[in-house]
């Protein structure tokens, strides 16, 4: 029985030491950088990097007409902050793109805002494109080749690699599914073209989609984001779009171009707790998804006698009301008859012994039956619902 309900897995692995020992090149900056001034400060409507449709009109249209404020601001020695804000004099709609560009990286990143600042509901938004940008080969370069990687579908075939060639007049629409940024396919994009590269990445907690069409010409225009965005705000909303970034690389290195983007990944994302890389972090949890208070004590009890150390108690799907069916989500209240006094009796017991818990959650799921579906049906929608 031990046996059969343990299980330790490893969460997060310390990357610091596996940096490559490669940097950009002074030709790379310059790339990146020209292109966030002809994309990012400059800011003709016709090179904004992202668009979407406003009461049915295209952004392309509309933002001309649209007071533009810009600003920018030194963030540190080695970042440069821009600021955009298109207000449109009409409804009161705010587009605010801020973005980041580095002096020590050939990055550029930036995110889209959308807020109401008006004192009734905004029109329409809809097809809102965090990433919408055009890219040109030479009639001498070789054609545009895209490496990307599966998602985790929880099957040996996780995060295999992908090579797709993109001639003219191909589509590749790349996605997820399910809510879930990894499942099916990974955010992230290596894309090659002659002698030169570029990485795109889209960061986005939820469901997104991606596409590359190549036109029967020399262009490949790319866009991405959320998937499906069909709404209207009400006064004060403001919501956002995924975090777009992208690595400009000169060379046919791709791989070169992969080591760069980790040591930026490291020195400026990755968390220091502490001001120390992140170290590694065990977690253990039951198989089962229908335990309850006292077989979880018995097992984090178990674990102790056997000198068995981890950081984190992991407590699974399955510890809401499930019926035996821990799909049943939209309900995130511990179920009594399995949890009388709460998750807090477990989480006393892992904190006893120096763990911590982590607690799984899907907020973008929900069935017929559980407490969202009875109580706010209006937060929802169906497959068949815009």
């Amino acid at each position: 029985m031990w046996k059969r309900i343990i299980v330790t897995i490893g969460l997060i692995f310390s990357l610091w030491n596996w940096s490559m020992a490669v940097s950009p090149t002074s030709q790379e900056q310059q790339i990146a950088q020209q292109w966030a001034i002809n994309h990012l400060a400059s800011a003709s409507v016709s090179s904004v990097p992202f668009s979407f449709l406003y009461d049915g009109k295209p952004s392309s249209e509309i933002l001309s007409k649209w007071k533009l404020e810009k600003s920018q601001k030194r963030l540190d020695a080695n970042r440069l902050s821009r600021t955009l804000i298109f207000n449109d004099p009409d409804t009161a709609l705010q587009v605010r793109c801020e973005s980041v560009e580095y002096a020590d990286y050939p990055v550029v990143e930036w995110t889209a805002y959308f807020k109401n600042s008006g004192q009734e509901d905004t029109p329409i938004l809809e097809n809102i494109q965090a990433l919408d940008i055009s890219l040109q080969r030479d009639k001498d370069d070789a054609e545009f080749v895209l490496y990307h990687n599966q998602g985790s579908m929880t099957t040996s075939q996780d995060f295999q690699p992908f090579t797709t060639p993109l001639p003219p007049a191909k589509e590749l629409l790349i996605g997820t599914f399910g809510g879930r940024p990894m499942n099916v396919n990974m955010p992230y994009f290596n894309l090659q073209w002659g002698k030169q590269g570029l990485i795109v990445v889209l960061s986005w907690v939820g469901q997104w989609s991606a596409t590359f069409n190549r036109d029967a010409g020399s262009a490949l225009h790319i866009i991405g984001g959320q998937e499906k965005t069909y709404f209207k705000l009400h006064p004060s909303e403001e919501v956002r779009t995924p975090l777009v970034v992208l690595q400009f690389y000169d060379g046919a290195d791709r791989v070169r171009a992969q080591n760069i983007w980790r040591r930026w990944m490291i020195d400026l994302n990755l968390p220091r707790p502490g001001g120390k890389p992140f170290p590694p972090i065990i977690s253990a949890s039951s198989l089962s998804f229908y335990d309850g208070a006292h077989e979880e004590i018995t097992i984090l009890q178990g674990c102790a006698a056997r000198g068995l150390k981890f950081d984190y108690w992991w407590r699974d799907a399955g510890w809401y009301p499930c019926e035996n069916n821990w799909w049943f989500t939209g309900t995130w209240v511990a179920d009594p008859s399995r949890y009388p006094r709460g998750l807090r009796e477990v989480a006393d017991a892992a904190h006893a012994q120096g763990l911590k818990l982590t607690v799984w959650f899907e907020p973008e799921r929900a069935v017929p039956g559980s407490w969202l579906y009875r109580n706010h049906p209006e937060w929802l929608y169906g497959p068949n619902e815009p």
